[in-house]
């Protein structure tokens, strides 16, 4: 398993009204291995074992340490040909992770590759969200 990391470091700005947690943010992302091939597709994309998914547990660690070590929030980015890319895998790691350890970033275009509504999973997920990348697909290719 494998991750990218996107610092975005930036000195720290005035909190917003309504934002959670101030910057900079540490994107994380889970991508890089054999679900590559099954991206954006749900059905056939294999699904990580419970001992897989408890293994995912270690972002809590990282959020935490680059929380209170560097004042870095966490954000987990669900990508397209990684294990949190789905909804069934976003809702569990949502569950799994509480929002007061990582943030949300969720992609609008990975969403819509992946099956699902990027505008009503932006609405579900608001109250989860720290970091949102706005793109879009082209449908004709």
């Amino acid at each position: 398993m494998t991750f990218v990391l996107y610092i975005i470091k930036i000195p720290p700005s005035i909190q917003e009204e309504g934002q959670q947690f101030p910057t900079p943010y540490l994107v994380l992302i889970d991508w890089g291995h054999e679900r590559d091939y099954t991206a954006g597709h749900p059905d056939d994309a294999k699904r990580l074992s419970p001992e897989g998914w408890n293994r995912m547990t270690h972002i809590r660690i990282w959020a935490e340490h680059s929380w209170t070590r560097y004042g870095v929030r966490l954000v987990v980015h669900p990508h397209a040909g990684g294990y949190i890319e789905f909804k069934d895998e976003i809702k569990k790691l949502m569950k799994d992770i509480p929002h007061e350890i990582a943030g949300l970033c969720l992609d609008t275009a990975h969403l819509y590759y992946s099956k699902m509504d990027p505008v009503q999973w932006l609405m579900d997920c608001a109250n989860r969200l720290d970091y949102i990348h706005f793109k879009d697909i082209n449908l004709d290719k």
